[in-house]
């Protein structure tokens, strides 16, 4: 009996609400391969090598795809054209090919907002939630550099958790509205920071480009 070889990769995806999304699969498609695309366990799109058919399953999953997937043909890469908050979540990209089965999981975001927060050195970095209050069922987190894992987060009225990352210790501080702010600013603290709130079923984004500068 021949033996499967599975192997696995992730990466992290961040764009801007009504763009276009690629996802890639670094492949060609050929008789031997067979491509599937999944949202949350949930089938939207594929492609068969062997009998050169692709199928777009735009209708599952309440419609919200609903003219918006395009697959290329040659490669089995998927777009997802003109992008909302609620294309959130994980993507599967499942390739067989022979004895060997690899995943890619794409983790995306698409944010509302982007907004440049320039600050100097030592100085306090604030990065606003725009919520006036935090209820009960929300749930507030903030990555740094495309992470997969985040830095600080809040569960409702709970006491806030800060993650061990040593380049923040001792200087995150989420407040009474979700925002986050950090003390002592520091030139490592330059880059890409994702606010994801999710609230009453709905999932918002914004992602703040932080420069801090000076000696």
């Amino acid at each position: 009996m021949e033996q499967k070889i599975v192997t696995y990769e992730y990466e992290p995806k961040v764009v801007q609400m009504g763009d276009p999304l690629i996802l890639k699969t670094d492949a060609k498609v050929h008789t031997h391969v067979l491509i599937q695309w999944l949202h949350k366990n949930t089938l939207i799109a594929t492609i068969s090598g062997l009998t050169r058919k692709f199928s777009i399953y735009d209708e599952v999953l309440n419609g919200k795809f609903k003219d918006r997937l395009n697959l290329d043909k040659k490669t089995g890469s998927l777009t997802i054209t003109n992008i909302t908050t609620e294309h959130n979540g994980q993507y599967t990209l499942k390739i067989i090919k022979g004895c060997r089965v690899s995943f890619r999981f794409f983790g995306v975001t698409v944010y509302d907002t982007f907004k440049p927060v320039p600050v100097d050195k030592k100085k306090t970095i604030s990065l606003p939630s725009d919520l006036t209050e935090i209820n009960e069922d929300d749930v507030i987190q903030y990555f740094f550099g495309h992470s997969a894992e985040p830095i600080a987060q809040i569960y409702g009225k709970e006491r806030p958790t800060y993650y061990n990352d040593e380049r923040f210790t001792g200087r995150l501080k989420i407040d009474q509205t979700g925002s986050l702010t950090i003390t002592d600013a520091r030139t490592t603290d330059s880059g890409l920071y994702e606010l994801h709130i999710f609230r009453s079923e709905r999932k918002m984004a914004k992602l703040f480009s932080v420069t801090v500068s000076g000696k």
